[in-house]
């Protein structure tokens, strides 16, 4: 484990070198906002590098919250950041677990502040999480993926390591390799696993060490499905410098200093004005009875609507062949509609924006 000594003791060397060299963010005043809207504002104020909206809403969380801000933020590193930072993703991994060290960096406002401003302005990819989609929605009830999970352990951990067959055969063979029941993944067959095995098997087939060890501290840190698939997607993602642009964001409106785009599925003003804007839409309800997949519901369907028309936008996002294509295939996914419908739903949702926030500002005025 000397190189995943020497590799922390890089990062934070790093992270209280930049932080040093940084003027302290003054406390704002905080987004008046129950938890789940406060920690959507903050994910989506990150995704579109909206500085002033995102400090607001991690001033919520941490005197809301410490732990579950930086558990949130650990998230939102692997699920939106991901390959298109490594020094950043590490930074925030080694910061969200230690509260020695964020207290020496100057106490939990100082480092987040800093942090989530770096979030807002790097450059930023959803890789990861689109891969993560196609696992659950996909390649686990596959007859490849099924497989998978039923080989024996090593036979797992040679699939994990075997770059051959694609990211979605390594990811569900990595899951499976820590185990799916200790991932908590009840929706695919329950496996055991060992997280250090996995790590260890990553290190010696010659992945990125750097990549490993931050997965692993991740992993350590967040027991989430994301970070174990970060070392898989870093290795594709690295060898050459991929442009960065923003994508075509949906308009947004402000209502009491909350962006429209977090008023969404996690909450519950969102789902209320959901249900208000289907009411409305006679053009959506259509759409959604045509298209609807067996056992969908409107919640779901609408929510997950939003999500992909509007959520998961990013401003600099890095544009690479292989995270292209993981983002095409999981745009189509796990919406509730059949996925040959899906761009018309989304063009109905986009068409309609100025309705749907018409209604989250009317339903956001009586949660507030």
């Amino acid at each position: 484990m000397v190189f995943a000594e020497a590799l922390t003791e890089y990062l934070i060397t790093g992270l209280s070198e930049r932080i040093a060299e940084t003027e302290a963010h003054p406390f704002p005043d905080t987004l008046h906002a129950d938890r789940y809207v406060a920690m959507s504002a903050l994910q989506k104020a990150i995704r579109r590098g909206n500085e002033p909206v995102a400090h607001r809403a991690a001033l919520n969380l941490l005197r809301g919250n410490a732990r579950g801000f930086w558990r949130r933020l650990g998230i939102i590193a692997f699920e939106d950041i991901g390959v298109a930072n490594i020094d950043l993703i590490g930074w925030v991994t080694v910061a969200m677990g230690d509260n020695r060290l964020r207290r020496q960096l100057g106490g939990d406002w100082r480092v987040a502040a800093f942090l989530v401003s770096e979030l807002c302005g790097t450059r930023k990819d959803r890789a990861i999480d689109n891969l993560l989609l196609l696992l659950l929605c996909v390649e686990g009830s596959s007859s490849r993926g099924l497989e998978i999970l039923g080989l024996p352990f090593q036979a797992r951990i040679a699939s994990a390591i075997n770059c051959t067959n694609g990211l979605e055969a390594q990811g569900l063979a990595a899951w499976s390799t820590i185990g799916t029941r200790r991932l908590r993944l009840t929706d695919l067959p329950q496996t055991e696993g060992c997280p250090q095995s996995y790590f260890d098997a990553l290190r010696e087939a010659g992945y990125p060490g750097a990549a490993v060890e931050i997965a692993r501290l991740g992993y350590k840190r967040l027991a989430d499905p994301m970070s174990p698939l970060f070392p898989l997607v870093y290795r594709v993602a690295t060898g050459a410098e991929h442009p960065a642009s923003d994508d075509p964001l949906t308009a947004e409106i402000m209502i009491g200093g909350i962006p429209s785009c977090a008023i969404d599925k996690h909450t519950r003003p969102g789902n209320a004005a959901f249900r208000q804007y289907l009411a409305r839409s006679a053009r959506m309800r259509d759409f959604i009875a045509q298209s609807r997949e067996p056992g969908q519901t409107d919640k779901r369907i609408i929510g997950m609507l939003a999500f992909r028309a509007e959520g998961v936008l990013e401003v600099n996002r890095i544009r690479w062949e292989e995270g292209q294509r993981l983002r095409g295939a999981a745009e189509i996914v796990g919406i509730g509609i059949t996925p040959d419908t899906v761009p018309d739903g989304l063009t109905i949702f986009r068409d309609e924006i100025d309705l749907i926030n018409q209604c989250r500002a009317e339903t956001l005025a009586s949660y507030l």
